[in-house]
């Protein structure tokens, strides 16, 4: 397995790696670290005579090409290899793209590290000698990360690959990296996955006629109200500590990975007392539940990023959803559901023929309304920020609004659909 970590300057890469691999080591893993930028430097001087900085762009790209034969040789001999590197740098008209398409079809994995600005700014503060920068100012750390990320989710979206937002928490994503090399297949292949839930729930059908499914998200959805927050509330948890998590609207792998062990740290007990008590404040769309209602002809499933112990429950108790799938308070849980979760589990219906109408109200939800046949978004108490900002940027989006009528998204508007 190649796994590339990308990140700015100063972002401590080559620090988190070195523990991934103290924990391989113990583990009995074979895993090793290619650092980036000495190797090439080691390769320039060699074939130059001259630092790689030195170099023409020609002889830049030959070493780049000449690094990822490298990266495939290690991958022969070991379980694992890591490699550091940058997407770009910084220069007088904007970044310089020092990423090439050797890099993209390389890898196996893209992480991208996202440390807190300060801590980039400090460690380039008070880094030695050439990697010294007293210069670098937060808001130039800002525009790095942001332009980096934007470009390598795009990147990723093309291989149909992830991008996994890291942070400077390095015991958990130390905890998170083993965890995707150990369990990738099973927890975190979101294509076979849901490949595999989709085709069981087409074998288990009891509406055999039907060719039509109806994906809900169910928090500010299904719901008008968010039932993780009266989780939290229950635990007694700052909520605090989960919008950290997802700041700067990062929902990877990660995140999701990070809120479950957030959560696990309560015991059993409390966890299954706070769903309970969540459960009781569920405010269901009225709107909503006539249209799930009126879709019982439909294979009907429930898609939640938030907890499946607050709302299987409130599923069951229904008898309109005939299957749902959640994130988990508990430790172990099977798999995440992510934006790439929810993008594929519509895809394998829509791949089995089916038509899949998906209804969401976040960022979260964009990948899967975006593939579906028809994708609606609602918004029943404000407008959400990302999702805004997302269709500014796109303009082209096939994604329609139902139910709006004060908080309205720039797309086209719809009371409903039949």
């Amino acid at each position: 397995m190649k796994i590339a970590i990308y990140g700015t300057s100063r972002s401590g890469k080559d620090y988190l790696i070195s523990h991934v691999l103290s924990h391989f080591n113990e583990v009995g893993i074979s895993a090793i670290h290619l650092p980036g930028s000495s190797t090439l430097n080691g390769l320039a001087m060699e074939g130059y005579g001259r630092n790689f900085k030195q170099l023409r762009e020609s002889e830049k790209h030959l070493l780049r090409e000449e690094f990822t034969c490298i990266v495939d040789q290690a991958d022969t001999k070991h379980d694992v290899v890591f490699v550091d590197g940058h997407y770009s740098f910084p220069d007088k008209d904007g970044f310089n793209v020092v990423f090439t398409d050797s890099d993209k079809y390389c890898y196996d994995h893209f992480f991208y590290l996202d440390t807190l600005t300060e801590l980039i700014l400090d460690n380039s503060r008070n880094s030695s000698c050439e990697k010294k920068n007293l210069e670098i100012q937060p808001h130039d750390i800002d525009q790095w990360k942001a332009y980096e990320i934007k470009a390598m989710q795009n990147v990723c979206e093309c291989l149909n690959k992830e991008l996994v937002i890291l942070d400077e928490d390095t015991e958990t994503c130390v905890e998170f990296v083993a965890s995707w090399v150990e369990n990738y297949s099973e927890m975190y292949d979101y294509s076979k996955i849901t490949n595999r839930y989709v085709k069981d729930l087409i074998n288990q059908n009891n509406k055999p006629n039907t060719s039509n499914v109806l994906i809900i998200d169910c928090d500010n959805t299904y719901a008008i109200n968010d039932t993780t927050y009266d989780f939290c509330d229950y635990l007694d948890l700052d909520k605090g500590n989960l919008k950290s998590i997802f700041s700067g609207d990062r929902y990877s792998s990660y995140q999701f990975f990070k809120t479950n062990k957030l959560y696990s740290n309560y015991e059993h007990n409390e966890r299954v007392s706070a769903a309970s008590h969540a459960k009781s404040k569920i405010m269901l769309s009225s709107e909503l539940d006539s249209m799930i209602k009126e879709s019982q002809n439909s294979i009907v499933i429930a898609l939640t990023a938030g907890l499946i112990e607050i709302w299987q429950p409130k599923a069951e108790e229904g008898n309109m959803i005939d299957s749902i799938f959640g994130n988990s308070a508990s430790a172990g849980q099977q798999f995440l559901v992510t934006p790439l979760f929810k993008k594929y589990f519509a895809k394998a219906f829509i791949d089995h023929e089916y038509c899949v109408t998906s209804i969401g109200d976040s960022i979260i939800d964009i990948p899967m309304l975006e593939t579906s046949d028809y994708g609606f978004i609602v918004a029943h108490s404000k407008l959400n920020k990302a999702v805004m900002e997302y269709f500014n940027e796109k303009g082209d989006s096939k994604i329609s609004q139902i139910f709006g009528t004060d908080w309205c998204y720039p797309v086209e508007q719809l009371a409903g659909v039949n």
